[in-house]
């Protein structure tokens, strides 16, 4: 299937989602493809969540990964549609953190980064059996927030881009995580509400 895409556009980006190894190693899909490093999205999170800059926040990717393949995500379609009582939910993290967390992986060197927008109808309908949008709506759709437009937003996008190629060094500090792009660019993070002095 990549081989056929790549025929078909060889500047085609192609990545997926493993759901279970099954004792592979992660090389025999990134031969092929780069793959979302969920649990990374469920570290960055945690750290939102408890407005704390955690050390887990400098480390992502998968055991025998190159940094390059893995591709990082604040939450996804699956996290915003999970139970709110499930620690690894995302729906009720505020819009102030989405950002805070797209500063701490947008930023980053080597993996690309995927940003959830959400959706319109953002109101979950939650049960004991099934947690779902209440209506019926295309996955993709621009949600009403139009978040990906904040300002925030793109500039940590065009930092990236502007610091292509330049090493990278994180650091972490209280409710602050930095990521340090050569030795004259670095985004720094507050997961807490306030402000902080650096």
């Amino acid at each position: 299937v990549t081989n056929a895409i790549r025929n078909k556009n060889s500047d085609a980006y192609i990545y997926g989602e493993i759901l279970g190894l099954s004792g592979l190693s992660i090389t025999a899909y990134t031969k092929y493809m780069n793959v979302t490093d969920s649990s990374y999205g469920g570290v960055v999170r945690s750290a939102l969540k408890s407005k704390k800059a955690s050390l887990g926040l400098a480390n992502y990717g998968f055991t025998g990964s190159q940094k390059a393949d893995n591709v990082l995500w604040v939450e996804s379609h699956d996290t915003f549609t999970t139970d709110p009582a499930d620690s690894g939910s995302s729906n009720k993290l505020t819009i102030e953190q989405q950002i805070v967390g797209w500063g701490v992986i947008g930023a980053r060197k080597e993996a690309p980064a995927l940003y959830l927008v959400r959706t319109n109808c953002a109101e979950l309908d939650v049960n004991p059996t099934l947690v779902s949008i209440k209506y019926d709506e295309l996955i993709g759709a621009p949600g009403a927030a139009d978040t990906w437009k904040n300002p925030v937003v793109k500039a940590v996008n065009q930092f990236k881009n502007e610091f292509v190629g330049q090493s990278e060094a994180t650091y972490n500090n209280g409710s602050l995580f930095f990521v340090q792009r050569g030795t004259t660019g670095m985004v720094i993070s507050n997961l807490a509400t306030g402000s902080a002095t650096v």
